[in-house]
């Protein structure tokens, strides 16, 4: 099994039509090369069968208006305060995701180095805040994860983790949108980069929740409700007012 398929993220040179229209199904990058990845032996074993699987595309059935990257534009800094605290809220995000699900070897593994990232993002975003003059500001309701989670709770545990699973790899496409939009619209370096480059993670990231989806539950089942979220995602996100913040 290969830990990295980054070089099937973008063939065409750019991620913004995979991440605009669908998500190819990637695999975790880690930190560490192979030969000196503790967590490499476990992958190897737990990812066989999920490479088995074809997971096919996903592809958000809103598209985000122009309006909302003129608003962005209008005032960079505000908006990486409020994406700074996205990125902090991801990584507790998977950890607590883990936590729930101690005998999962596969997702704890990958959780723990999905909140490293995220929290290296946290960090990165703050960094740049800093050296433009600005501080990181204080976090504000989200208007967008909140209803989104509201509606896949369910007492069974494990339709509990296939919602999850499935929620948050639509979450991430559209953070990939997104940032990419953010990318392809500023001028000014190094944010830009800083961007870009996060736009390529995100499509990573989207990857990794369906194959831990397709590697737990039946094609079908992941299939079905991947689609009725994409109708619930799309329904959400366009009743909500432009905001300058990532949803």
């Amino acid at each position: 099994m290969t830990l990295s398929l980054s070089s099937r993220i973008v063939r065409s040179g750019s991620v913004s039509s995979a991440c605009s229209a669908t998500c190819q199904r990637t695999f975790p990058s880690h930190s560490l090369p192979l030969d000196q990845n503790p967590s490499h032996g476990v992958l190897n074993r737990c990812w066989e069968a999920a490479v088995k699987v074809d997971s096919g595309d996903i592809k958000l059935r809103y598209s985000t208006p122009p309006e909302w990257t003129q608003l962005v534009l209008s005032d960079v800094d505000m908006f990486m305060q409020d994406h700074a605290h996205q990125e902090r809220k991801v990584s507790s995000m998977a950890l607590k995701l883990a936590a729930h699900h101690p005998n999962r070897t596969e997702l704890v593994v990958t959780m723990i180095e999905l909140a490293r990232e995220e929290l290296k993002h946290f960090k990165q975003v703050v960094d740049l805040l800093h050296s433009r003059g600005k501080t990181l500001g204080f976090d504000t309701p989200d208007p967008y994860v909140g209803p989104l989670a509201r509606m896949i709770r369910d007492p069974d545990s494990n339709a509990f983790l296939l919602n999850r699973l499935v929620l948050f790899a639509i979450v991430e496409s559209r953070g990939c949108e997104r940032f990419q939009l953010i990318a392809e619209a500023l001028t000014v370096e190094p944010v830009k980069r800083f961007y870009t480059k996060l736009a390529e993670a995100e499509l990573r990231h989207r990857g990794m929740f369906l194959d831990l989806a397709y590697l737990y539950y039946e094609k079908d089942r992941v299939d079905a409700r991947l689609d009725s979220l994409l109708d619930a995602e799309a329904e959400l996100i366009s009743s909500l007012e432009i905001r300058l913040a990532l949803h």
